[in-house]
């Protein structure tokens, strides 16, 4: 009974890091209570060829949908967020279950867009070098 216990004290974690492609374009939105959302899907893919991409479904609010604005069809982007995954009723009546990834954190890494920016200064926050993420051993 003990353990059981000792498990019920564990904190949990709900963390997700993904590095993929834009595989549909962002759709933005003002919702009624005048917050901003985007959505958009990533594409992402492991190193074994034989094994199918994977392709999430992203939500930005607020300033992160601004930033989606310069992000088009596969452009490079690193997400960082959570899961959610919500339910609700369909027209047909039928109960949908929906996972997606809020995001917390995006970091465009290749956009033609981006370069067309105003500032420096916002070129160097929507935008970011793969060498920022990796490091040579």
């Amino acid at each position: 009974m003990s353990s059981m216990k000792n498990l019920n004290t564990i904190k949990t974690v709900n963390s997700v890091t993904l590095l993929g492609k834009i595989a549909r374009e962002p759709e933005q939105k003002t919702i009624t209570s005048g917050r901003k959302l985007s959505v958009f899907s990533l594409q992402t893919q492991s190193d074994d060829k034989y094994v199918s991409s994977e392709f999430h479904n992203i939500v930005a609010w607020d300033e992160l949908a601004d930033i989606t604005r310069v992000c088009k069809l596969s452009d490079v982007v690193y997400i960082e967020g959570s899961i959610k995954t919500r339910n609700f009723v369909n027209k047909k009546n039928i109960k949908v279950f929906k996972t997606e990834i809020i995001a917390h954190k995006i970091i465009v890494l290749s956009s033609e867009k981006s370069t067309d920016m105003a500032s420096d200064e916002e070129k160097t926050f929507f935008t970011a070098s793969k060498s920022d993420f990796y490091t040579s051993s």
